[in-house]
């Protein structure tokens, strides 16, 4: 396992031994022909399906001259994967052939390892490649729970009509259940939501304990980044929208009337059962 120092520790643990990258390379060319070297020791590299391991794995992959698969959920065995296709609406199962198994994996399909975690063992990438294909033009840190980590997520949708709206109906919601803001692609393609708030399939793939999917009708794309919530929670005035019929609690309501009141209700409850 190769640790580029971004991943939580947690999700090390049953790893036998654990590599970290020191010095990361700068660019994705860079790293892509890195770890195809790096790669030739071992007989599966797996990355998450994310922004980031889909882009540089499909790289390394080409590099080692074999295919990548794409957001694996399960292993039948060491080489037969189940992934999802057509926006998650489809499962496929793959055997694959090649001498080396190169894929993204949706993390948030597998259940966490328990043990300790291995020794680190200090890595040093070459810093740039000889001739960079992209350019690095800067680097934006983004503070705060991310999406993954967070066990709630509040997601709002074109309905809330602006990005102050967005803020100020969802936010309050998000602090009382302990989560963070989430998005679908229309709010964010609309402005309302920045590109990192975006759950679906060119988004982020979520599975939270809460997930309360305000104003969001439920396109194949957002529903394949969430549909492994333990709880779905559905608020839209429509009530066969396909995010309603996914719900496990499917609230129809004007989403300025419902998510205030269901804010009230939660600090009645708070009230009873702390006393003050």
């Amino acid at each position: 396992m190769i640790d580029d120092g971004s991943t939580p520790e947690t999700a090390f643990a049953g790893a036998t031994r654990r590599r970290v990258c020191a010095t990361p390379p700068a660019d994705v060319i860079t790293l892509a022909a890195w770890l195809a070297t790096e790669a030739s020791g071992y007989d599966d590299v797996l990355a998450a399906a994310d922004s980031n391991g889909k882009d540089w794995l499909p790289r390394a992959a080409a590099l080692a001259g074999v295919q990548a698969f794409s957001d694996v959920i399960g292993f039948s065995a060491a080489d037969i994967l189940q992934r999802a296709i057509y926006a998650g609406d489809l499962i496929e199962t793959v055997q694959s052939h090649q001498p080396r198994l190169w894929a993204t994996v949706r993390t948030a399909a597998f259940a966490s390892l328990a043990g300790d975690l291995p020794a680190r063992d200090l890595l040093h990438a070459p810093s740039t490649a000889s001739v960079p294909g992209i350019r690095v033009l800067g680097r934006q840190a983004q503070g705060g729970l991310s999406l993954k980590d967070a066990r709630a997520l509040v997601a709002g949708g074109r309905a809330l009509a602006s990005a102050d709206n967005f803020i100020a109906v969802l936010q309050p919601l998000a602090e009382r259940l302990g989560g963070v803001l989430a998005a679908s692609r229309a709010a964010v393609d609309a402005g309302y939501a920045p590109n990192s708030w975006q759950v679906g399939q060119t988004g982020q793939i979520v599975a939270p304990e809460v997930y309360v999917a305000v104003g969001i009708s439920g396109a194949a794309q957002h529903v394949a980044g969430m549909r492994d919530s333990s709880l779905i929670i559905a608020i839209n005035t429509d009530p066969d929208a396909p995010m309603m019929r996914l719900a496990d609690i499917a609230w129809q309501a004007d989403l300025f009337d419902a998510v205030p009141a269901l804010c009230a209700a939660l600090d009645g409850y708070c009230s009873r059962n702390t006393g003050l």
